[in-house]
């Protein structure tokens, strides 16, 4: 009698419980025909944003701008560093640039690629970078960019051409030079400024300067100083003409750092599949055994 009645469970639960789409599977039942699962995780893209990059600069007497925008004149004479970072090293020479001395200018421009034991290419007398304008590292990811302006024409220049420097990067946490730490001093020299001209000295008045450079936006400052300084009105519209040019591309540099890189981190899981066929059998002979020993 008792094995009639295990024989009828075995065929009522393999009946009532044949494998079935699982859209018609009553999961609530001890037997419920168990399909094949699917488990897929969310790829998840985590975006990191790089340090966005800056440009620093050393312009005219020189003028130097940081990566923080910080604003400074240095008229300190000898080789400077600008930028210093890794192997990367930048220097630049100021020297006076009147024969009757004043203000400075830089009148080279030296990079080293290994830390300043060798110098890879020195510019001087208007001699420009081996690969035109602009020079780019890769480590650290520096692009210098380096101008000059000819001043030859003008007797009371003793040195004809000048330097305007350019670095623009992201990598400047942890960089020195002038870029970074500003002004920079030898010792027992001063780079406290050097005053205008005043009284009958002045040739180039500050309403002069000022008009001259109405039209310039962060360079107008700059340009009215060095008009200031130089004062000599022949140079007036040369000048003027320089600050234009610095202007432009310090506008150009900053155009291509103001949107920052961004770096995504990707997590992402594999499908895990899940066949639960032989726990169908589990259950119903689970229960089957229960049943026997309740009838025992």
């Amino acid at each position: 009698m008792v094995g009639d009645w295990r024989e009828l469970w075995r065929e009522r639960c393999a009946a009532r419980h044949t494998v079935k789409p699982c859209r018609q599977v009553d999961h609530q039942k001890a037997c419920a025909a168990a399909q094949p699962t699917t488990t897929t995780a969310t790829t998840t893209t985590i975006p990191t944003r790089a340090p966005p990059a800056k440009t620093c600069y050393s312009v005219g007497d020189p003028h130097l701008k940081k990566f923080d925008g910080t604003a400074f004149d240095s008229h300190a004479t000898g080789w400077k560093t600008l930028y210093a970072k890794g192997d990367l090293k930048i220097d630049l020479e100021q020297a006076t640039w009147r024969t009757t001395g004043g203000v400075a200018i830089n009148r080279a421009v030296r990079y080293s690629t290994d830390g300043g034991n060798t110098w890879d290419e020195i510019l001087q007398d208007g001699q420009l970078l081996s690969s035109g304008a602009t020079k780019q590292f890769v480590n650290p990811n520096v692009k210098l960019t380096v101008g000059s302006a000819d001043y030859s024409q003008y007797a009371w220049a003793s040195i004809p051409h000048i330097y305007n420097v350019y670095v623009t990067t992201n990598e400047y946490d942890g960089a020195t030079g002038q870029c970074s730490q500003g002004r920079l001093r030898r010792r027992l020299e001063s780079s406290d400024g050097v005053s205008f001209p005043s009284g009958d000295d002045v040739k180039v008045s500050r309403e002069v300067a000022e008009e001259a450079c109405a039209g310039l936006a962060e360079q107008q400052s700059n340009c009215v100083t060095d008009m200031r300084m130089i004062n000599e009105p022949d140079a007036v519209d040369k000048i003027k003409e320089d600050f234009e040019t610095v202007e432009s591309t310090v506008t150009a540099l900053e155009a291509t750092t103001t949107a920052p890189a961004m770096a995504a981190t990707t997590e992402s899981t594999e499908d895990v599949v899940t066949s639960d066929s032989s726990t169908m059998m589990h259950v119903c002979v689970s229960t089957l055994a229960l049943a026997s020993l309740l009838v025992v």
